[in-house]
């Protein structure tokens, strides 16, 4: 069997996962994390765990549990990120925990449609083309690859022109003169 690597990155700050081949034919999953990053991650998690009605705290649970290093820790991120698809049906991040699942599992099929999925509730959801670049990629699909690549690209080239430029890229808002 031929050894696959995957590269997940989660968010902003969050580290990846390298899918090894084990002697049961089944991925083992290892995760690397910076101390700073597991601790920050631990802490939004155990604050989350307080607030079970709040749909960022299954967000962070979810990515918690998807960064342990113990195998069933996936299906506990599958369960919380499938309760924030159910309490947020229109937010991607839902879609695109699963499509991460997926992928740790590998699943690569429903990895995809989970990504695309994520793309259709939100086309500006840069993390999910990044993905969905990665999977197509390792399937031998350069031409997709390729493809979702140059879209997150675009998107986030824009994403960093916004957030640096030094110039409102509205106009000024008329206000009433005072008298």
């Amino acid at each position: 069997m031929i050894r696959i690597i995957l590269l997940l990155i989660l968010s902003a700050n969050l580290c990846g996962c390298v899918v090894e081949e084990v002697r049961s034919g089944l991925p083992r999953y290892f995760f690397e994390q910076s101390g700073d990053i597991a601790a920050r991650y631990r802490a939004k998690a155990d604050e989350a765990r307080n607030r079970p009605h709040d749909p960022e705290a299954h967000w962070y649970l979810g990515n918690y549990y998807l960064n342990l290093k113990m195998e069933h820790s996936i299906e506990k991120a599958v369960s919380e990120f499938a309760i924030l698809t159910k309490m947020t049906p229109d937010s991607p991040k839902g879609y695109y925990g699963l499509g991460l699942c997926a992928e740790a599992r590998g699943n690569l099929k429903l990895a995809i449609f989970q990504y695309q999925t994520a793309i259709d509730k939100d086309p500006g959801y840069a993390d999910a083309y990044r993905n969905l670049s990665r999977v197509y990629k390792n399937q031998g699909d350069r031409v997709r690859a390729q493809k979702y690549m140059t879209k997150y690209e675009g998107i986030r080239e824009a994403q960093d022109f916004l957030r640096t430029s030094p110039h409102p890229l509205t106009p000024p808002v008329d206000r009433p003169k005072k008298e």
